[in-house]
């Protein structure tokens, strides 16, 4: 029988899409929950809704986030496959959104994404953030990214499973970009898009 081990929050500073939490730090917050394992997978099933508690239960070796009737949000467990620390040379943090050619105002939300944690960063030290395409499959897009450290060291690494959302004409055009500023799903009204 599954134990109910805490309750998890998501604030409005940490919102991706509107009504939602940013799937990063859902995917992040809900990581950190599975006692220090150094690598972990979190599959986004369904929307992380903002400011609610939603019940953590623990099932062997997976954190699974459920919200009030019991439907699953987020899981998190060991991944499948190890997270490669390798970053090759990548010019820009956004290369891999610019190389998979996502038309401009293409919704891209996360649907997982596995990630190790070399070591921790330091307050007052510059970092660089990287990102690379890894693949591409109709929407769904493969990526890797990477923090790295003032010399290049590798602090940690992550590879994520992006999906992107095609709009029909019943579907309403939302502004994420004015609602979300420096999230990482964004939009924009008019166009075909």
């Amino acid at each position: 029988m599954d134990a109910v081990c805490s309750r998890l929050r998501i604030g409005r500073r940490f919102r991706g899409p509107p009504g939602a939490a940013n799937g990063g730090f859902a995917s992040g917050s809900l990581a950190a929950l599975l006692g220090g394992a150094v690598d972990v997978e979190v599959s986004l099933r369904r929307s992380v809704p903002l400011e609610h508690p939603l019940e953590v239960r623990h099932d062997r070796d997976a954190a699974l986030l459920l919200d009030d009737h019991g439907c699953l949000l987020a899981e998190a467990r060991p991944p499948a496959a190890e997270v490669e620390l390798t970053v090759p040379d990548t010019p820009t943090p956004v290369a891999a959104v610019e190389a998979a050619a996502v038309p401009a105002g293409t919704p891209v939300l996360l649907g997982q994404m596995s990630a190790r944690l070399g070591a921790r960063p330091r307050i007052g030290t510059e970092y660089r953030m990287v990102a690379w395409l890894l693949g591409r499959d109709g929407g769904k897009l493969t990526a890797g990214s990477a923090l790295l450290g003032p010399d290049g060291e590798v602090l940690a690494a992550a590879r994520a499973l992006w999906v992107t959302v095609t709009r029909t004409a019943a579907t309403p055009r939302t502004r994420w970009d004015e609602q979300s500023p420096g999230t990482n799903v964004r939009t924009t009204a008019g166009g075909s898009g």
